[in-house]
């Protein structure tokens, strides 16, 4: 049960490399965690919004995402409600500087 909570960094870890192996920017995997702790892929959906029109995920009690610096070679917390639209705005942000940057 991590939603809401601060991930364990393992998860991110096999998040990030789901998503890099499968080359997707906008993607909700559904984890497993088994009795001895493995952690499994359930489900991958493309297409997805957050459950509540709230945050969804709060680190000391502060609404926010994680994002992966790839200078640093970590995981930093960024503070700031991203969940508002199902996520839509998220990834509409993503797709509008994509394009930008193809200029």
């Amino acid at each position: 049960a991590w939603s809401w909570l601060d991930p364990p960094r393992p998860l991110l870890k096999m998040l990030r490399d789901v998503t890099q192996r499968g080359r997707f920017t906008s993607m909700n995997v559904d984890i497993f965690e088994t009795e001895d702790g493995r952690l499994l892929v359930n489900e991958l959906q493309t297409v997805f919004g957050a459950s509540t029109p709230v945050d969804q995920l709060r680190v000391n009690d502060i609404p926010g995402r994680y994002v992966f610096d790839d200078q640093e070679n970590e995981w930093l917390f960024e503070e700031g409600d991203f969940s508002r639209n199902a996520c839509t705005n998220e990834r509409i942000d993503y797709l509008v500087n994509t394009l930008l940057k193809r200029k």
